[in-house]
């Protein structure tokens, strides 16, 4: 017969006597908190879990509670020292009492926090983040990025509710030079543990559509100093250091520097700051511009000058010199001229006497040949004109036939009369085996012109 049976709370009453026993005092225990929950009482519940350093698998799990007094005065003392709100992913040191309850089970009762412990582990953290992207090469690539000359289309990452996100379009739209800029907002969670992803998320759908922006700017107004850690995360600080375009941050902070503002392109304090940044670069921008066209304005003035002053001095010495040639040359000119009277008159008198003597020696012979011709001549012109009338009359004739013939034939005459015409391909459509079902035919009409599309030649054959 079995003997020493145990009720289950008998049991679990004489596991408690045995922990009490066996820990009796309040110890530091080290962990890091893998879930957080406040109930409505106030109560604070945290579930606590050690990871094998080498693996990062869980090596230990234990439940923990904060009475609501104890966490009024610890949650408050640990944002304070640390920056950051108890929350999951935190490694914390606890003063705890090790208890065990016959109807809950295993529990930590906490007692007080070592906010300096915390502390470290998010410097270290944070340094290693640092050193991480450093190794990788990547830790000041977006510093690299060329800014933009004039940076007027700007993707936005903020809460839509933020009021530092208010600010910044309330400086940017209302600047004082008129400047325009083209604004799009890509809504983010700025606070809390989802922070890092949403900021991802909304980075990956601009990078979708670089193209169309010249900068980003990451603005974040109104939140805690304590939430700043977030901002440390790797994925988060990676994906900003590689990002095509150049990135500003304005998330509001003076004392603490997190990576995200160590990888962006430039880091300004406030989202006020970063529209000013911005408007400064334009008008910057425009003050270049400004100087360009007067730094032309002046070379043009410069030029017309030099040019006026040549004009002026050629207007002096064209006429001089013209003067001077039309001298030169009129002495030669007359002298030719002269030559060439005389030269001509020479040749004039010489052949006034040739003429003079042919004319005397073949003078009456002429005239009989010429008295015989004239009569001869006048028959042959009354011929010709008489024969040049006929033809041109035959000929008449048949033009007005051959135009009558050309109208009857005219395709448009034809259309009139309810014939078409039909195309494919620009020629004309002679029979239906060059088309198949598909082809598209333009087909002339008197009025105008149709288009169809073959379903099914009709085959003669068929």
């Amino acid at each position: 017969m079995r003997t020493n049976i145990l009720s289950l709370f008998e049991l679990n009453k004489t596991i408690q006597d045995s922990i009490r026993e066996a820990f009796p005092d309040t110890y530091w225990v080290t962990g890091e908190i893998s879930e957080l929950k406040i109930n409505a009482s106030g109560h604070c519940y945290i579930e606590l879990i050690e990871k094998d350093s080498l693996t990062d698998k869980i090596i230990a799990r234990a439940r923990a509670i904060i009475w609501a007094y104890t966490y009024r005065m610890l949650g408050p003392y640990f944002e304070l020292t640390t920056g950051r709100t108890l929350s999951a992913g935190l490694k914390v040191l606890l003063s705890v009492s090790v208890q065990f309850h016959e109807l809950y089970g295993f529990s930590l009762l906490v007692n007080d926090i070592d906010p300096t412990y915390t502390i470290g582990d998010l410097a270290r953290r944070k340094a290693e983040t640092i050193a991480r992207l450093e190794k990788e090469g990547v830790l000041y690539m977006n510093r690299e990025l060329p800014f933009p000359l004039v940076p007027q289309r700007i993707a936005v990452v903020s809460s839509k509710t933020a009021a530092g996100y208010q600010d910044f379009i309330d400086q940017l739209v209302n600047n004082d030079y008129g400047f325009r800029y083209d604004i799009t907002l890509f809504p983010a969670v700025m606070q809390g543990e989802e922070t890092p992803s949403s900021l991802i998320g909304a980075l990956e759908k601009i990078a979708g559509k670089a193209e169309k922006y010249d900068v980003v700017v990451i603005v974040r107004g109104g939140g805690a100093q304590s939430e700043l850690s977030i901002f440390d995360d790797y994925r988060l600080a990676s994906h900003v250091a590689q990002f095509p375009l150049p990135v500003l941050t304005g998330i509001g902070h003076e004392k603490d520097e997190p990576v995200l503002d160590i990888v962006a392109h430039r880091r300004l304090k406030t989202p006020t700051a970063v529209a000013g940044f911005i408007i400064d670069q334009t008008l910057l921008f425009d003050n270049r511009l400004d100087e360009a066209a007067d730094k032309i304005s002046d070379l043009v003035r410069s030029i017309i000058n030099e040019e006026n002053d040549l004009l002026a001095d050629l207007s002096v010495r064209i006429p001089l010199l013209v003067r001077s040639l039309l001298h030169e040359h009129s002495a030669s000119l007359e002298k030719t001229v002269t030559e060439l009277l005389v030269a001509s008159n020479r040749m004039l008198s010489a052949g006034k006497n040739y003429l003079a003597g042919r004319i005397s020696e073949t003078g009456h012979s002429t005239l009989r040949f010429l008295a015989r011709k004239s009569s001869r001549t006048e028959i042959y012109s009354i011929l010709i004109a008489s024969t040049a009338r006929n033809y041109l009359e035959k000929n008449k004739h048949r033009l007005e036939l051959s135009q009558n013939t050309i109208a009857l034939a005219d395709p448009q005459k034809l259309l009139e009369k309810g014939y078409s015409i039909t195309y494919y391909n620009g020629q004309v459509l002679k029979t239906c085996r060059s088309v198949v079902p598909g082809n598209v035919l333009i087909t002339r009409l008197a009025d105008g012109k149709v288009q169809s599309t073959v379903t099914t030649p009709n085959d003669p054959s068929s």
